[in-house]
């Protein structure tokens, strides 16, 4: 046999027929079946008056709860990125929201309306990234308004709304005396 410089060695054209009778040994899998033992199912026993049915339901509830948080993060996660209004102001981090957050009321301007939207999202604990105010203002008012109603209602399900009790004008009662007419 020649050896060609170059090659990778052995072509096993003018092999020795030996040389195929030493191989190493390849254990094989057994034929041979064994039958699988069944295990009877065991009940897990409960001791009478233990509250482990309670602790089901509780598991239950919490997990209809963190599918609820899931359901609604994802719904919030997917108007930010969809809505034209928050694509403009590009919100980020929305992993540790804060609230309760405030209803807003409906604005009359542009300016009000952008500010109370900017307020909510801070307020909720979303951070706002660096944007154009003027593509902000360059959008309609009633488009500003739904976005800022639609983030709340997607925010309160996840971290509350404040209860807002009107002020009522409080007077002391040196005040109110000193109101009083004198008497001459």
């Amino acid at each position: 046999m020649v050896h060609v410089p170059g090659s990778l060695g052995d072509s096993g054209f003018h092999r020795d027929p030996s040389a195929k009778a030493i191989q190493p040994l390849v254990s094989k899998p057994s034929t041979k079946k064994n039958p699988a033992r069944s295990k009877p199912l065991r009940k897990k026993m409960k001791a009478p008056g233990s509250d482990a049915d309670a602790q089901d339901d509780l598991k239950a509830v919490r997990t209809d709860e963190s599918l609820e948080i899931a359901y609604h993060k994802k719904e919030l996660h997917t108007f930010l990125i969809k809505n034209p209004v928050m694509q403009i102001i590009k919100p980020k981090n929305i992993s540790d929201l804060k609230g309760p957050v405030q209803k807003p009321t409906a604005r009359s301007s542009k300016l009000e309306a952008a500010k109370a939207l900017l307020h909510l999202i801070k307020e909720s604990g979303i951070t706002i990234g660096s944007f154009d105010a003027n593509d902000l203002f360059d959008t309609r008012l009633s488009v500003i308004t739904t976005a800022m109603m639609s983030i709340f209602d997607l925010l309160k399900p996840l971290v509350g709304e404040k209860s807002v009790t009107p002020k009522i004008a409080t007077r002391s009662t040196d005040d109110m005396l000193g109101s009083l007419p004198t008497l001459n």
